[in-house]
This record gives structure tokens, sequence and C-alpha cells, in this order.
């Protein structure tokens, strides 16, 4: 285990070291990185010491800024993927958690780190605001082709014909649930009412 980590890990300083597609800002950062993070340094401020993260911020300014053209060119080969392994930005702790406390700065100029959080805070206000618009979006549009759907089918369906309540006093009003005893009183009522 130990002997395919450390051939993994030569393989992968070869590729660096040989690679044309490492520009000079990249290389000035991502290989301090990529040695904090295949051997981190202990943190001896926990009660257990635990290795020491790379820092959020400083993994994101490299990943999306300084090394983003190596970052593309190392996802998208197989063969790298298989000797590099690369940080993923987004499992480290947020900055101003207590976990970030004690991360590993690799050196970027805070005036790089400064630039950048700017636009990452923007997409995580997004991923709070698209889901709190879009699923309400969503349910009110579902309510809406339920009723468009209840009213389609209603028109499409003949409605029996509606009885009339107050029949005129030349017309015979039919009651078939009244005995026909009540019928001939009522109907004397109505004819009684109407003069």
């Amino acid at each position: 285990m130990q002997g395919e980590i450390e051939n993994r890990i030569t393989a992968a300083f070869t590729m660096i070291g040989t690679s044309t597609h490492l520009s000079d800002q990249c290389s000035q950062f991502a290989i301090p990185s990529f040695c904090h993070y295949v051997f981190p340094l202990c943190d001896d401020h926990s009660r257990n010491p635990k290795p020491r993260e790379l820092c959020r911020d400083e993994c994101e300014v490299l990943e999306n800024d300084l090394c983003r053209t190596e970052y593309k060119i190392a996802r998208s080969n197989p063969m790298i993927l298989m000797q590099l392994q690369l940080p993923i930005c987004g499992d480290l702790p947020l900055p101003e958690s207590p976990e970030a406390g004690n991360c590993m700065r690799i050196g970027i100029p805070m005036e790089r780190i400064n630039r950048y959080p700017h636009e990452n805070s923007k997409m995580e206000i997004l991923y709070i605001l698209v889901p709190s618009i879009a699923i309400p979006l969503v349910i009110a549009l579902l309510f809406f082709l339920v009723c468009m759907c209840r009213n389609k089918h209603k028109a499409s369906t003949p409605s029996p014909q509606r009885r009339q309540l107050m029949a005129s006093p030349s017309q015979d009003m039919e009651m078939p649930l009244i005995s026909p005893h009540k019928q001939v009183l009522l109907s004397n009522c109505f004819f009684f009412n109407s003069r």
C-alpha cells in the first residue's frame, strides 16, 4: 500500500515537472498544494492529532483562477487522475468555520483570495435563492394545471338540466318524493298565492 502511494506520487510529480501545460503562476502554488494535500502536516491544537487540511479559499482560487486551465486538463484526462489526487475544494471546511481555523495555507496573496470569494458568495446565495423561489413556483404551476384540467373536464362533460324551483301557476310541478295528498295541498297553496 505504502509503495503504491509513493509510486503514484512520484508519477504525479514527474507529470507536473515535465508538463508543458503547467503555467508558472500555477506551479508556484500547485506543487506546495499537492505536497500538503498528499502529506498533510499534523494539527497539534486538537485533542486528537489530525491532519491539517488545505484552506478552502486558497483551494478555490487555485482551481478557479490560478490553475483553471491546468485543473480542466487534469480532470479531463483519466491517466492524470489515476496518478494525481486533486483536492475537492467543496469538501474542505468553509473559511469562517471553526474547523478551518488551523487550515494549511500555501501562500496565495490575500488580494487574490479577496477577489475570488465575492464570486463564490454570489454562487452560494444562488444555491439558496433558486430553490426557495423555484419550489413555490413549481407548486403553483401544478395547482394551476390541476385547476385547468378540472375545468376542461367539467366543460367537456354534459351537465344535467337543472330543475326549475319555482313553477308558474299554469305549469304542473313535479314532486316525486311528496305523497299525492301533499302534492294537491301544495299545488293549491301555489295556486292561491299566485292570484
